[in-house]
Formats: C-alpha cells, sequence, structure tokens
C-alpha cells in the first residue's frame, strides 16, 4: 500500500507541475502541451479530456484523465481521474518553488498489470524516475488536500481474463498540510482499517505484493483499540 500511495503522489506532483507551467497558455495549447510533456517523461500514451486555466486566479482544473499501458501492458487504461483541480500560490513560482493552497483529486481506477517476465506496469513507469526534479521545481507542500480513490484492478498477462479488482472506497478524504508521502499515513491506515481484511485473503493480491515492494504487514490494520 505504501509503494502504491508513494507512487500515486509521485505523479500527481508531476501533473501539478506540468499544469502549473501551462498557466500562460490558452486551454487548448496547455492540454496538448500536457499530452505532449507526459508522453515524453512516461513513454505512455494519454488523453485529457479537458483543460481549464484561472488566468485571473491562480487555479487549474482538468477532467478526463487517462494514462494508457504500453503495448507490452496489454494497452489498457493505467490511471483515470476524472478531476483534478488545483489552487496553488502564484507568489511562489517565480521562486521555482510549489506551494498548493487546495488539491482535490478524485483517482477512480489505476490498473496493475503484470507480464509474463512478472514486472508490473508501475515498475515500467517507475523507471522513468518522473519528478519534480526534472521541471527544476521545488515541491513546497499542500495546504490542503480532498482526495478521493476509486479501485485497484489487476491483470496478470498469463491469464488476462482473470481481472481482480479491490475497491478502495476512499471519499473526499481531507488532509492537511501534505509535504511527503509520510503525512499520507493516516489515509492509508484508514484504507487498510477499512478493506485489510479483504485484501489480505486475496491470494491473487498476496502474489502481487513483492512486485510492489509491499508485504502482507504493510496492508494489514493493526489491533484494534477497545
Amino acid at each position: 500500500m505504501r509503494f502504491l500511495i508513494r507512487w500515486m503522489f509521485r505523479f500527481l506532483i508531476l501533473l501539478v507541475v506540468l499544469a502549473v507551467a501551462c498557466v500562460l497558455l490558452v486551454d487548448t495549447a496547455a492540454k496538448s502541451l500536457m499530452e505532449g510533456r507526459l508522453r515524453a517523461q512516461t513513454g505512455m500514451d494519454v488523453k485529457i479530456g479537458k483543460v481549464e486555466i484561472g488566468l485571473a486566479s491562480p487555479t487549474f482544473r482538468m477532467e478526463g484523465f487517462k494514462l494508457y499501458n504500453a503495448s507490452e501492458f496489454g494497452g489498457t487504461s493505467l490511471m483515470e481521474i476524472p478531476e483534478l483541480y488545483v489552487e496553488y500560490d502564484r507568489a511562489m513560482i517565480s521562486q521555482q518553488k510549489l506551494k498548493l493552497k487546495l488539491l482535490r483529486i478524485h483517482v477512480s481506477e489505476i490498473t496493475v498489470v503484470r507480464d509474463a517476465k512478472g514486472r508490473t506496469n508501475l515498475d515500467a513507469l517507475q523507471s522513468q524516475k518522473a519528478g519534480t526534479q526534472q521541471a527544476g521545481i521545488e515541491f513546497e507542500g499542500i495546504e490542503t488536500l480532498n482526495l478521493s480513490l476509486g479501485k485497484l484492478r489487476y491483470i496478470d498477462l498469463k491469464d488476462p481474463k482473470q481481472i481482480k479488482e479491490v475497491s478502495f472506497g476512499l471519499k473526499e478524504e481531507v488532509v492537511h498540510n501534505v509535504k511527503s508521502i509520510g503525512d499520507l499515513s493516516g489515509v492509508m491506515v484508514k484504507v487498510a482499517v477499512k478493506q485489510g481484511a479483504g485484501l489480505i485473503s486475496g491470494g491473487w493480491l498476496n502474489a502481487l505484493l513483492p512486485s510492489l515492494g509491499m508485504t502482507n504487514q504493510a496492508v494489514a490494520p493493526g489491533p484494534q483499540k477497545k
């Protein structure tokens, strides 16, 4: 779970960095630029439905985002984001620093695919080393994060018809003062407590955990206080 959240956190920050970099462009040009840069940095196909940039106010909204797996992982959808909304500190941009006042993000679906060699699509994306350092912007934190997280889908290309799913069921979870992955520990605990028993009982997920850098202990909820 920690690996998944860490990967998603880094990728979302990359999305926001690219969004802020597009602020001075009109919406259509910004959408094309974001799609092009994400393809270049991830090596994967990207589709964005709509981009809205606030010129009078430091805001950014993106709708209908889809990141697709490479052909060796079946070309299926890797991540779907129906909405991403950002309010950022404009004054800090001139200092090459990114401070978000609000990040509202709805990740409806993440699909993990494992190929015949045992490598996952997350491994492939991680190897691209996409992050804020490539953009030359220092991440200063998120004052308020509003996170909705839908489901995790797993496909093993050795048996692609057997698709497994886990629903996280996280809706508009609010976290304040997020500066690192450690600040999301409360979210991870909440998901583990809510879905932990089901996650651990799934043999398919037990097989997947090592490739994600996780163990059962990483997703299992601790003892409940009476």
